[in-house]
């Protein structure tokens, strides 16, 4: 396979999509429980709380964190490379990479000249092979596009809360 240009980087670019993709799936509670303390926290309602309120607020983010880093590893399976190389031959209906590794059935000179301008075909599909994007995978997560949000939302609890910081 090495000698198919940019195929490795490919690979490499697909199984790193391919992990993002899990861990958010295995740790999405965890993400959603730090957002939901940090978005009460900048907003200044831990401030508002009694003492008593906030410590317990605190020991739950401490004690649920900790549940959902157990858990999330537990749920996170291992991307492996050819894992990734599946899901990158199969965004070509040629399947290069897997044809690539076949050898022809029968050995005869006729037979050989058809595999080599075969070979040929399933390198330049190799080569023309796009990572995939996982849109479909994300929807299924997040239909509503909250991957987005959050951000933005803790980015105006941090312009609040400026003033308080010292900025």
């Amino acid at each position: 396979m090495s000698e198919i240009a940019g195929l490795g980087r490919k690979v490499t670019q697909t199984r790193l999509g391919l992990a993002m993709l899990r861990y958010v799936r295995a740790f999405w509670p965890l993400i959603v429980l730090i957002a939901l303390f940090l978005t009460i926290a900048l907003f200044g309602i831990v401030d508002l709380m009694t003492p008593r309120a906030a410590a317990f607020s605190m020991l739950l983010l401490l004690f649920g964190s900790l549940i959902l880093i157990l858990r999330g590893r537990r749920r996170l399976p291992r991307t492996s490379e050819d894992e990734a190389k599946r899901l990158l031959d199969a965004t070509s209906d040629y399947r290069p990479i897997a044809g690539l590794s076949d050898r022809p059935s029968s050995p005869t000179p006729s037979a050989q000249s058809l595999w080599k301008a075969h070979r040929q075909r399933l390198k330049r599909a190799a080569e023309a092979l796009r990572v995939p994007t996982f849109k479909d995978e994300w929807r299924i997560i997040d239909p509503y596009y909250l991957r987005f949000a959050m951000p933005s939302v803790l980015a105006s609890g941090l312009i609040v809360a400026w003033g308080d910081v010292g900025g």
